[in-house]
């Protein structure tokens, strides 16, 4: 599978946690990257608003929630990236 642009092969970015689609190809256990299980025909959804789209009004989707949009959910902190610069 291709990198998405500006990433490689080592260094994938990680998918919010709040991100959820209905499969039983997810890996657990494990931090899901943006092309983990990717199937072109999934439908997604944000835990924090049960909608396919995200509490800043924009679409939910692997490729778009990642590290630097607002919303972002780390695994780790449990924080979305708008409560780490308040």
């Amino acid at each position: 599978m291709m990198a998405m642009a500006g990433t490689s092969a080592e260094t994938k970015p990680l998918v919010c946690t709040r991100l959820r689609t209905k499969g039983g190809w997810v890996p657990y256990g494990e931090r899901v990257t943006w092309d983990s299980g990717f199937i072109v025909n999934a439908i997604f959804w944000c835990i924090g608003t049960g909608d396919p789209v995200g509490p800043d009004d924009g679409p939910v989707h692997p490729h778009r929630c990642l590290t630097g949009r607002d919303c972002y959910a780390d695994a780790l902190t449990c924080e979305t990236s708008s409560e780490h610069s308040t």
